[in-house]
């Protein structure tokens, strides 16, 4: 049989012949003390349980022995996803690596909304969108449980200002020009005349 960690597993030894039958249980070599019944009980299982178990049965003519194999299954847990920030047209790539026992089953959601045939370890996001912002989770069942984690992708916004006035002047008198910004920062200004920087406008 195979149970999983922390679970109970249970041996069973069906006598036939004639008795009074007496049972005595061992693991590998091992004789288990105390274990004199025809069940076998072995409570909250770990992976040092795991092993090879046999029964020797005995009766009035003659002894017996079965054997039977426990094999014991890890939990399933989840390497944290890390949340990330993306410019609008990049790519994006989420990776869920799962530890325990398999095989594994993915399926990532987005706002708790499973995201159609995404049931690959990875879910990768394309020329990101400002609608591609949110919380992205997976959920992977193992062969015990299923466990889930989250990530948020913020996606900035792309910068754009406003146009300066023209501005006609007589000689001798200030000049000034500005801008509106708006987009996603920090900001920062350099200012060109004719497609050169001069002196120091920022």
């Amino acid at each position: 049989i195979t149970a999983c960690a922390g679970a109970s597993a249970s041996f069973t030894a069906s006598a036939s012949g004639t008795g009074p039958f007496s049972y005595a249980w061992f693991k590998g070599t091992n004789l288990l003390a105390g274990a004199t019944n025809s069940s076998l009980v072995l409570t909250n299982v770990s992976t040092n349980d795991a092993g090879t178990y046999c029964v020797v049965l005995t009766g009035s003519c003659n002894s017996a022995t079965n054997c039977a194999t426990l094999g014991v299954n890890l939990p399933t847990t989840l390497d944290p996803l890390a949340s990330a920030t993306n410019c609008p047209g990049t790519t994006r790539t989420f990776t869920a690596i799962a530890n325990g026992s398999g095989p594994f089953a993915y399926q990532w959601l987005k706002a708790g909304a499973p995201l159609t045939g995404q049931t690959n370890a990875s879910l990768t996001l394309s020329s990101i969108v400002d609608s591609d912002a949110g919380q992205y989770s997976v959920q992977v069942a193992g062969a015990c449980n299923t466990a889930t984690n989250a990530a948020t992708l913020t996606v900035l916004t792309n910068l754009s200002a406003t146009q300066p006035a023209d501005l006609v002047l007589c000689e001798g008198s200030p000049a000034s020009f500005s801008t509106v910004a708006s987009g996603s920062g920090p900001l920062a200004y350099q200012w060109t005349k004719d497609g050169e920087i001069g002196r120091a406008h920022v």
